[in-house]
Order: structure tokens, then sequence, then C-alpha cells
């Protein structure tokens, strides 16, 4: 008894920290940004508005990323037949403005013909997200990223590589450990990208690995099977 009474507390505990998260932290974030953007639009000159809404910006993705890994401790994805080469192309689309404003350009290796699996497209769609947005951060300017789709033994198969300055040592050991607040040329990172996009292949049955090392890029390597069965859980 004593056992499931300290379940259900640790159970209780974690529901309010993601009620925290999710409202009471988000809410103060969401009105600086705007009254920070309104006082933006008045063109006073001051910088110190611009800075205050980066911050808050990064804060509210920062409690956003905790929600959804979170969240991912204990779900289930949302399987719909869907086609990947399309949700590779608008992914690589909504990091356009990111990559050109970077001075990098993002290559597409993708088959003619369209592709279908049963995937949670939400949670591909932000795993692709996470992982070009993370090397277009981490990319010097001049750089490519290329991403691969391919289909292959009743698989799909991702390939995302950068020419970045690839993981340090550290980070190589468990690279998909959460990691603490480090620096990236686009600002501090809270490091739970990673972690989201791990977290998101092992609920698709995939797998996912990385090549990478000090000043030799990154590349990571992800398969997912076209139609799998029973997703595993915890």
């Amino acid at each position: 008894l004593r056992d499931i009474s300290q379940i259900r507390r640790r159970e209780n505990e974690r529901k309010q920290m993601l009620e925290f998260l999710s409202h009471d932290m988000r809410s103060p974030q969401v009105a600086i940004i705007g009254l920070a953007g309104r006082d933006r639009e008045c063109d006073t000159g001051d910088d110190r508005f611009t800075r205050i809404r980066a911050q808050a910006e990064r804060t509210l993705k920062l409690a956003d990323d905790f929600v959804q890994i979170a969240r991912l401790e204990e779900a289930r994805p949302q399987l719909e037949d869907t086609e990947l080469v399309a949700l590779v192309e608008e992914a690589v689309d909504r990091q356009y403005s990111l990559a050109r404003k970077a001075e990098m350009t993002i290559e597409q290796v993708l088959p003619e013909d369209p592709v279908f699996a049963w995937v949670d497209a939400s949670l591909i769609a932000r795993l692709l997200d996470n992982l070009l947005g993370n090397a277009i951060k981490y990319g010097p300017a001049g750089s490519r990223v290329s991403i691969h789709l391919a289909e292959e033994d009743g698989q799909i198969e991702l390939d995302i590589t950068d020419e970045g300055p690839g993981l340090p040592p550290e980070r190589l050991v468990d690279p998909f450990a959460r990691f603490g607040a480090h620096e990236t040329k686009a600002g501090p990172s809270a490091g739970l990208g990673l972690t989201f996009v791990k977290r998101a292949v092992e609920l698709h049955n995939g797998t996912i690995s990385v090549d990478s090392g000090p000043g030799v890029g990154t590349r990571f390597v992800i398969r997912i099977p076209l139609d799998h069965g029973p997703v595993e859980s915890d």
C-alpha cells in the first residue's frame, strides 16, 4: 500500500508540474511577447523590447519542450497512412528562412514517387524540425544540410547530415540524453531536442543512430518500419 501511495503521489506531482509549465509558466510569457511586440511596432528605436521578446520566446519554447517530452513518456502515437515526401518538403519549407538567414543551404534527395507509411505525422514533423533546426543553428555560414529519404527492406530511412562542428566528446557517450543548457550561434539552447527525437522514433518502433565528432559534422540516420506492429510501451 505504501508503494502504491508513493506512486500516486509522484504521479500527482508530475501532473502538477505539467500544469504549471502548460499554463502558469506559459501565460506570462505569452503576455510579455505580446506587449514587447506592441512596443516594437511603435518604432521607438529601443532594442530592449526586441531582447525582452527574444528571451520570452526562448522561455516559452523551453516550457513547451518540457511538456512535450513529459507527455511523450506515456504517449501512444496517432498513426495515419502518411505521405512522407510531402512531409519532408514541408519541414524543409519551415526551415528555409532560418537557413537563408544563416547563409546555409538545404539539399533534398527524395524519391520521385510518393512514399506512404503508418506514422504519427505531427511527431515526425516535429522530429524533422528539431534535427533540421539543430543542423542550422550549429552550422557555419556557407555550409550545407542534406536530408535524404528512401524506402528499403520494408522501412523508411531518413538521413540528415550537416557540416557543422560535430558533437563534443562528452555528448557522444549518450547523444540523446537530456543535456544542460548551452550556447548556439542562435542563442541559448535547453538541450532537449535530441531527447524528443529519440523518444519519437522509439514510439514508432524505429531506430536512430548518430555518427559525429569534433570538426567532422553530424549525421543522423532514422529507420522506421513502413507498417510496424504494436508500439512499444514502458
